[in-house]
């Protein structure tokens, strides 16, 4: 099977922004495939900086701020719960109060978008163990999270919020789905 180069590049690219956000503790450096980064082949480090996406800054906008990101959490999560395939998933992870997860997802959010440093968690371990989760399950994510942005922010706004949004999916769909094929062993000669 031959090897996608621009395919591995753009992991290899995902993986860079994985570490970047553990830089901004965002997420902490533990849960960063470091490995994934040096086993990858990668374009040379002059294309890598040509081409590398620019430093992500605080959204700024006089809408935005916790109350305006927590009541956005809150409904996107509504729509979670509605839905068919992610509803189930959520409630068997989640039980009884949702308060304290919306909580957290505040903070998460605020980290993202205001880059404030609010949320101190580990959202890789956490997904990982999350064994129903199927890679499809992120463009439904996606989908609910574009409507509540689109539903809820000024379009100069909703294009942050889901440019971060596809960014984090992403990452987490590699973290969790992505395996490099490895050589069979040799028996000797």
């Amino acid at each position: 099977m031959p090897i996608d180069q621009a395919a591995i590049y753009e992991q290899v690219v995902l993986v860079d922004f994985v570490r970047q956000l553990a830089l901004r503790r965002t997420l902490s450096a533990i849960e960063c495939p470091f490995k994934v980064v040096s086993m990858i082949p990668h374009k040379s480090s002059f294309e890598s900086e040509a081409t590398r996406p620019p430093e992500e800054r605080p959204l700024v906008h006089p809408l935005v701020d916790r109350p305006f990101i927590g009541a956005l959490v809150r409904e996107f999560y509504a729509r979670v719960r509605k839905d068919p395939r992610l509803g189930p998933i959520f409630a068997s992870v989640i039980s009884g109060d949702w308060e304290p997860h919306l909580e957290k997802m505040t903070d998460f959010w605020c980290a993202v978008i205001l880059k404030n440093g609010a949320y101190s968690g580990r959202p890789v371990p956490a997904h990982l163990r999350l064994k129903q989760v199927r890679e499809d399950d992120f463009a439904i994510w996606l989908g609910l999270f574009r409507e509540t942005v689109a539903s809820r922010c000024p379009p100069e706004v909703a294009a942050v919020f889901i440019d971060r949004a596809e960014r984090i999916a992403r990452s987490l769909s590699l973290a969790m789905f992505f395996r490099l094929d490895r050589p069979t062993a040799r028996a000797p000669v």
